[in-house]
């Protein structure tokens, strides 16, 4: 069964793009490490700084429907807010979300890189 025969979807997490320069500068994956890094971002070049990366990743993507997992600052509620078509899903959906997931996973769907 597909969900939306004729739509790409992807799934971006806020986190892929921490993940990716850790490895980068082959420091490793640690909690600490992600939450660090996100905080000396914004830090260091002004707040909203890290959403801004994650928004222009976003904008970049030539997918119909992105499903932005992982909400966690206040300028990430305003990151998705700045799209003209958005839905903001609290956490407590989220074993519908998962489902979404799975029922996608049977039609073009992947994650960000």
């Amino acid at each position: 069964m597909e969900l939306l025969p004729s739509q790409t979807i992807l799934r971006v997490r806020s986190s892929d793009i921490l993940v990716e320069t850790l490895q980068l500068w082959n420091i490793p994956k640690t909690r600490e490490n992600l939450q660090d890094l996100a905080i000396y971002m914004d830090r260091g070049f002004g707040k909203g700084t890290f959403s801004g990366t994650v928004k222009h990743r976003i904008e970049q993507m030539e997918v119909d429907i992105i499903i932005f997992d992982g909400v966690r600052w206040l300028t990430d509620v305003d990151l998705i807010k700045s799209f003209k078509r958005n839905l903001i899903s609290p956490d407590a959906s989220k074993q519908r979300v998962r489902k979404f997931f799975r029922i996608a996973e049977g039609q073009e769907f992947r994650r960000s890189q």
